[in-house]
């Protein structure tokens, strides 16, 4: 919702004064200040006294009353509300017993943030407001210029959702210009651009050029005033469902949980974040691709059986039955390498189990799990439950925090989560004191072969190779992988880039750009929003989305009404490393760039997905020195006006900079510090001080000085990870391993002793290394340190 001031005109302020509406409010300021009358509001703001101008507005519009039929705003559930308005009116309203959310109130100065509890709603002052003076006002020409050019992020983000999102919009004049700009990227908007509702412009008077003005930018023109408008809302809604039950929780379920003193907040969270598969209620795709498509797997796909039942569905199954028996906490992680068919898996183990009346949670948030929520509710739950958490290596710590307070509360689980090979030590790290289990999925056995072969001619999916006997076509995919295996059904031909490269180079210029940003954000494991990628993509608003949904249907689709992308992960991460250099630095610079409005310290510690896509995106070893090589300096100066302030970025650098100007990635990871003093900026610096005392270091005294700075950055890496409880492996091994490397070019000197207070110091790291993440996991460190010495 986005509100004006015809919002508050029947509400009166705290001496009884109606609010001012359209021309009045510059008519009082002028006649306050002894000013013409004749001047917009702007310009009025812009000559009056700044000091006295901020009394007068907070005297003239604080302590606001409203009418009931105002305060109805407050017995709906909405995504958000938006306001130029600076008075308290909706502070009033949603002061009212009836009301159904929790305001969170914002101005235009605060960072980004959407609230773990879907039961709160921000509230965003876009001029301020009278409950926050100090934030100021924007009223004045100068005003409006500065927060245009100041970077403040929710202009962007009203501008994005308004894309995005279906809105009401009420009270506003669309002459003036900061609505204007705000509504600018809605022009050409389609009737298909997928909105789960139409937008409606209400006014209380409409005439001929608001009906232009309002087919310009795709808003449905409603004649109404604001009270009238949700008078008639309130009647046509009927009796409005809370948040809890938006979210799809059963009621007995909900009851008998609130009965036993779960807290309203735990529940609404942990149903916010966690699926109860039931066969009956499982989730609709709205834009669902066919799983034989080579697509990534829905619930309807694998309700409908368009899967190939696996080998270790049928091994978890009994484990899990077994399970039931001995209710302990048991963790079992389901491993292969990309394309083999893990979250397909799940899919069908989670609906299986439900099946079986095993009360079974599917893990559905793309944020950070909320370990907390979760255990309270699980540990009030009274019968044995089952986790199941694709992408479990995202959300490491949070799983062993979960799981360390189920163990503490004796409350039985049986975890099954998936992650690729090449992340299945990190997570066995981070969980080794639940000693978990491993379940491999391996390359298409032969029955599993024949049966896919099978259900790919059923679906007409074979093509050229149609003719040809089934058992012949299932030989070809034995042992390979199952991605692969379906894209390449229809052809005579076994390369799979081959036929993506084809694919993309059918495609006319605005589709391959849009197909490529898609692809580079959930090559990353990430969808994308749809306004963030029309912002990096550059293209009229028309364009883009006449592409999106005509040239790009079945290739990009959409998660959700504001998220796409591709068909498959194994797919995009196939198209990136197909580009060329210059395409993945141009593509590169524009998505991380174009986030950027989302991301700050609170919507990182949330882990949502747009801080997640630039954390992944920004990465130097894993993305930004396989993609651009030389060319990585440049990407960083680049993106630096949107990211300086980011630890992460500066750490990032640093890394960057360690193999050829150690001083300066020493620079720049102490910088990064400064910033946040968090385990991981504190393991980058202890990392490239390792570094220069092992390659740069030209003097005893030096590397003896170099290696004090290490260690004591890694023991404050290590103290920092306790205060989070969260236990990491990295600065344990960053001591090792640069304690040894540093020796040697110690030794490289002459034949003077190394310090033996740093091995000692070294030593208790890894005694300290093997109690808090296990023995296990850690003796090759002892190992190496022996080594070494």
């Amino acid at each position: 919702m986005l509100l004006g001031a015809g919002f508050s005109a029947s509400s009166c302020n705290a001496s009884g004064q109606p609010l001012p509406i359209g021309n009045q409010l510059a008519t009082e300021i002028a006649r306050r200040f002894d000013l013409p009358e004749s001047y917009p509001l702007a310009q009025i703001a812009d000559s009056a006294p700044a000091s006295e101008l901020h009394s007068f507005l907070i005297s003239r519009l604080s302590g606001c009353k409203t009418s009931a039929r105002t305060d109805l705003v407050s017995t709906f559930v909405w995504r958000s509300i938006y306001t130029f308005n600076v008075d308290d009116v909706l502070h009033a309203c949603y002061s009212s017993e009836h009301s159904i959310q929790k305001p969170l109130f914002l101005t235009f100065k605060e960072p980004y943030q959407r609230p773990e509890d879907p039961e709160e709603i921000v509230v965003t002052h876009l001029h301020g407001t009278v409950r926050t003076p100090g934030h100021g006002f924007v009223f004045s020409l100068p005003q409006y210029g500065d927060t245009s050019v100041g970077g403040y992020t929710w202009f962007s983000v009203l501008a994005d959702e308004l894309i995005e999102q279906p809105f009401i919009i009420i009270g506003c004049s669309l002459a003036e210009p900061d609505v204007e700009a705000y509504l600018a990227r809605r022009k050409g908007i389609p009737p298909e651009a997928r909105q789960t509702a139409p937008s409606l412009f209400v006014t209380r008077k409409m005439d001929a050029v608001l009906r232009r003005t309002c087919e310009r930018f795709g808003l449905v023109p409603v004649e109404c005033d604001s009270d009238d408008f949700l008078t008639y809302l309130d009647t046509k809604a009927g009796p409005r469902k809370r948040p809890l039950e938006i979210l799809g929780a059963k009621p007995s379920l909900q009851a008998f949980l609130t009965q036993t003193g779960v807290e309203a907040r735990a529940l609404r969270v942990f149903f916010r974040q966690w699926l109860v598969v039931d066969e009956q209620q499982l989730p609709e795709s709205i834009d669902p691709i066919p799983l034989l498509a080579g697509s990534e797997p829905s619930w309807k796909a694998i309700k409908e059986g368009e899967d190939v039942l696996r080998d270790c569905v049928s091994n978890l199954m009994s484990n899990a039955n077994s399970w039931t028996n001995t209710q302990k906490l048991s963790l079992v992680l389901l491993h292969s390498a990309a394309g083999e068919g893990k979250s397909t898996a799940l899919l069908r183990l989670a609906l299986e189990l439900s099946k079986l009346h095993m009360n079974v949670f599917f893990f559905s948030a793309r944020e950070r799990l909320v370990d907390e929520d979760a255990a309270s509710v699980l540990s009030h739950f009274g019968k044995p439950a089952i986790l199941i958490i694709d992408n479990i290596a995202d959300h490491g710590p949070q799983v062993a925090a979960l799981l360390e307070q189920l163990s503490a509360r004796n409350v039985p689980c049986f975890v099954v989560g998936a992650v690729r090979r090449t992340r299945l030590s990190h997570i066995e790290t981070i969980c080794a004191s639940f000693n978990p289990s491993r379940t491999e999925l391996k390359g298409l056995s032969e029955p599993e072969s024949l049966a896919l072969i099978s259900l790919l001619r059923n679906a007409g999916r074979l093509g050229r190779n149609a003719g040809k006997p089934n058992v012949e076509l299932a030989k070809r995919i034995v042992s390979k992988q199952l991605i692969a295996s379906i894209v390449e059904a229809s052809e005579n031909i076994s390369q799979f880039d081959a036929l993506l490269q084809n694919e993309l180079n059918g495609l006319v210029p605005a589709a391959q750009i849009i197909y490529r940003l898609v692809a580079l954000a959930h090559s990353v494991g990430q969808p994308i929003k749809v306004s963030i990628l029309m912002r990096a993509a550059k293209l009229p608003t028309a364009d883009f989305f006449q592409t999106l949904h005509g040239e790009l249907r079945g290739i990009v689709h959409y998660t959700s009404p504001e998220y796409v992308e591709s068909r498959h992960r194994v797919v995009s991460e196939h198209l990136v490393k197909c580009a060329d250099d210059s395409t993945r630095y141009r593509l590169l610079v524009d998505l991380v760039s174009s986030v950027a409005p989302y991301v700050n310290r609170k919507t990182i510690m949330r882990g949502i997905p747009e801080a997640k896509l630039a954390a992944r995106l920004m990465d130097f070893d894993d993305c930004i020195k396989p993609f651009l090589g030389k060319r990585s300096d440049s990407f960083y100066e680049a993106i630096r006006p949107s990211w300086e302030w980011n630890s992460r970025y500066w750490e990032q650098r640093a890394l960057m900079a360690v193999s050829t100007n150690s001083e300066q990635a020493i620079t720049w990871a102490r910088h990064a510090v400064g910033i946040e003093k968090h385990p991981h900026t504190l393991t980058t610096l202890a990392k490239v001080l390792f570094h220069a005392a092992a390659k740069d270091a030209t003097s005893y005294n030096e590397i003896e000085r170099t290696v004090a700075d290490a260690l004591n950055a890694v023991n404050d890496a290590i103290s920092a990870s306790a205060v989070r409880r969260r236990a990491e492996i990295h600065p344990f091994d960053v001591a090792v391993r640069g304690l040894v490397a540093a020796k040697k070019n110690y030794a490289s000197l002459g034949d003077r002793p190394f310090p033996s207070r740093f091995i000692a110091e070294t030593e208790i790291i890894v005694d300290l290394a093997q109690k808090e993440v296990g023995f296990s996991q850690t003796k090759y460190l002892k190992h190496l340190l022996d080594e070494g010495s």
